[in-house]
């Protein structure tokens, strides 16, 4: 049996990329599955119109509540686990999602302890960008019907609302800092970089014995994932961002992250 995967990451931070290259893997030797996908958990919430994704409803998102409570959600929708759930996930589950922050509530779990934890990380502004995009996307109009923005630029410059962003992205990859030693880093520019390299680290890490890498590479093409998910994913440029926030909003953002930034080998 490959050994589950946990992964830690802010939103937009190329996390389709990874569930879909680490799916490809483990269908080879018809290895991946879900909790959320064997038991239909979200059967009943959204329609396929309302999906970022296709494969969105199997992948299993944890997060953690007080007094040892752990919860699947999907968007607005929570569902309880289970002690026994709990105790055997990594026994039902390839794959474990979770937007929260590194935590030792999460790496530290004696439930969670089989699993290994992995940290994906994407630079401040595309991430940004990419966040403000999936926001007025229709994806989000059909979830949330009497959400009224429809146009990035006045999202991005409701400055409260991008604060807040920002500081939700500092705390994040803070935490990371702090608890890196528990988690194996991806960082999303290296991936798309060199896709090949992070089909073979994943083998490695879920220990598998196969050499597919080319078959695995084929259905990563961005235009292959455009098709896939074209609600999830928009353009794959650079630089996009460059289009919606002007350049004294960059300079002033990545100024303020400069220290992170540097810290996860951004310059």
């Amino acid at each position: 049996m490959n050994n589950p995967i946990a992964l830690s990451s802010f939103r937009k931070s190329g996390n389709y990329l990874f569930m879909k290259t680490l799916q490809n893997i483990l269908e080879i030797n018809k290895s991946w599955k879900t909790f959320s996908g064997s038991n239909d958990t979200w059967k009943k919430t959204y329609s396929k119109k309302e999906l970022a994704y296709p494969e969105e409803l199997e992948i299993d998102e944890l997060v953690y509540f007080e007094k040892n409570r752990w919860q699947l959600y999907k968007g607005k929708f929570r569902n309880d686990l289970t002690t026994n759930d709990v105790d055997n996930l990594s026994k039902k589950t390839s794959f474990l999602l979770t937007h929260e922050a590194p935590d030792p509530i999460y790496f530290n779990s004696t439930e969670l302890s089989n699993f290994n934890w992995c940290y994906l990380v994407r630079d401040i502004m595309p991430t940004l960008n990419s966040l403000m995009h999936f926001l007025t996307s229709e994806v989000i109009l059909k979830r949330e019907p009497t959400y009224k923005i429809t146009d990035v630029k006045d999202l991005i410059s409701n400055d409260g609302f991008l604060n807040n962003q920002i500081e939700r992205w500092m705390y994040h990859t803070k935490m990371y800092i702090k608890y890196k030693k528990y988690y194996r880093l991806f960082r999303y520019e290296d991936i798309v970089n060199d896709k090949e390299k992070f089909v073979r680290d994943l083998i490695r890490l879920s220990k598998l014995n196969i050499n597919k890498s080319k078959v695995v590479l084929e259905n990563l093409s961005f235009e292959n994932m455009k098709k896939n998910a074209p609600q999830h994913v928009r353009v794959g440029k650079k630089y996009d961002y460059k289009k919606y926030f002007s350049e004294e909003k960059v300079l002033k953002i990545e100024s303020k992250c400069k220290n992170i930034r540097q810290e996860l080998g951004y310059r």
